[in-house]
């Protein structure tokens, strides 16, 4: 049997493999990656003058290509962040999400942070980019579309709600995911949110803040909006626009975890939020094992 007919026959991994992540490789391509935690494997790279010209069908054709294609040199063991024991594979009936992740800019500068200008595209270019992709995906009534999983999606405010209110459920796309670290949106912004989703998309939003002190927030998040940052998380959660709190565990924050849940229960109505949001970061395989986040996910899985 071909190690393609074997991989069909391999159980799911725990994401939903028909997904897709659109990126950026160098100045002038983009190419596709199966799946946000194996977007170092991409396949099908395109030169973005050409998908310019592409009409929104040949851009769907490019894509569905692209989703029947195995990286090479792919390992079908998973990594720590997967969270599962299972092999994984792609799966060649239908793309249910796609990430346009080409957009690598943002205004404050993570300390866990992967992303990186360098020898990308300058912001103008990376906007015009970004949005001609993101009209190109519509119409397909996908299960997700993913505001990008590298910069800051509100950089661009007004493009960005500009688009989310142009989605229509049941013909674009069924929920938009967003991560932001919030720094930029304010409370009229979050009404906007809520309207969005009062008119039937379903809005996923992930708050970055990998602290629950101003002093470890600053030393990550290198910036000054910690109370502002609070402020808009307990506002979503009032309007039931936020999904989670994205922590991401490293050794700057550990020593917060144990008072994580107590820091954020007076304050978020839907606990459900809390329990499906730690990640581990840098040195993920140490951090991983370390007392502190081993003591969190036992705790957190009674």
């Amino acid at each position: 049997m071909k190690i393609v007919d074997k991989i069909k026959h391999i159980m799911n991994c725990a994401f939903d493999t028909r997904s897709l992540v659109i990126k950026t490789i160098g100045n002038n391509q983009i190419a596709i990656a199966h799946c946000c935690n194996r977007e170092r494997e991409v396949v099908n790279p395109l030169n973005i003058d050409d998908a310019y010209k592409m009409s929104n069908e040949e851009f769907w054709n490019y894509l569905q290509d692209a989703y029947t294609k195995i990286p090479e040199n792919h390992k079908y063991e998973p990594d720590y962040y997967c969270k599962t024991s299972q092999l994984c594979y792609y799966n060649d009936k239908y793309i249910n999400r796609i990430a346009v992740s080409t957009f690598r800019h943002c205004n404050i500068h993570c300390k866990m942070c992967a992303v990186s200008n360098m020898g990308f595209l300058s912001l103008q270019e990376d906007e015009h980019l970004y949005f001609n992709l993101l009209e190109k995906i519509k119409g397909h009534n996908l299960g997700a579309i993913s505001l990008t999983t590298n910069g800051e999606p509100f950089l661009k405010k007004e493009r960005t709600f500009q688009y989310l209110e142009s989605l229509k459920p049941g013909i674009d796309c069924d929920k938009v995911e967003i991560i932001s670290n919030l720094t930029l949106l304010n409370h009229d912004d979050i009404l906007r949110l809520k309207k969005i989703k009062d008119n039937g998309l379903n809005i996923w939003l992930m708050a970055s803040c990998s602290a629950i002190t101003r002093e470890t927030y600053e030393k990550i998040h290198c910036n000054k909006n910690f109370n502002k940052v609070i402020e808009n998380i307990v506002d979503l959660d009032k309007y039931s626009v936020l999904s989670t709190i994205n922590f991401v565990a490293q050794k700057d924050n550990l020593h917060e975890l144990d008072f994580y849940k107590d820091f954020w229960k007076p304050k978020i109505k839907d606990t459900s939020i809390l329990a499906r949001n730690i990640i581990v970061g840098p040195d993920g395989n140490d951090i991983a094992k370390t007392a502190e986040y081993q003591r969190f996910i036992h705790d957190n899985s009674n």
